[in-house]
């Protein structure tokens, strides 16, 4: 919900900033025509009201909030959502987000074991985190220097797995003060 809450926000400041940007265009604009002027205000602020699905639409399932949040609308199976699935979660969007003030969203989200809104539900689609969750230091690979030497060339006959087991045994055989742990490590590797 974290990463959600975040995007709307940072959508919704775009939004405010672009209307704001219009009014201060449009405040010399005389009109001698009632219906023209009111054309002119709904056209120019058309962008506002359709931004979610727009954006969603040209950027793969993102807005810039979502974007800046590494967030993105998919289908439930993991394929790229489609023009409908936006579609349809903005339209139930404007009912159950701009006219509840999120409040139907939050509750329906927090209630949904998949994190889900109504109107993700109604177009089958889920947010998901698109940043990595691990970084290199998290994995089997290291940073080495370029002058380092291999002692142990007998390493290459270990499989990521054992490579793995030993990285996690020594990291808590260290972080415990453990040498039995370490000896027994030290042993297997002999």
């Amino acid at each position: 919900l974290g990463p959600r809450i975040l995007a709307y926000f940072i959508d919704l400041i775009l939004i405010i900033c672009y209307i704001i940007f219009i009014n201060w265009i449009m405040r010399e604009a005389v009109f001698n025509d009632q219906w023209l002027e009111i054309g002119v205000y709904s056209l120019l602020f058309l962008p506002s009201f359709i931004y979610h699905v727009f954006f969603e639409v040209i950027m793969n399932g993102q807005t810039p909030g979502k974007w800046i949040t590494g967030i993105r609308v998919v289908q439930m199976d993991g394929q790229a959502a489609s023009f409908y699935n936006y579609f349809t979660r903005w339209l139930i969007g404007i009912f159950e987000i701009t006219l509840t003030f999120g409040f139907l969203a939050l509750i329906t989200a927090i209630i949904n074991k998949k994190g889900q809104r109504i109107g993700d539900i109604a177009a089958n689609t889920v947010l998901i985190n698109i940043k990595p969750k691990l970084g290199l230091d998290q994995t089997i690979f290291k940073e080495i220097k370029d002058e380092y030497v291999i002692r142990f060339p007998e390493v290459s006959k270990l499989t990521d797995r054992d490579i793995n087991i030993v990285n996690d045994n020594l990291k808590i055989a260290l972080k415990s003060d453990n040498y039995n742990i370490l000896e027994a490590l030290t042993r297997k590797l002999e």
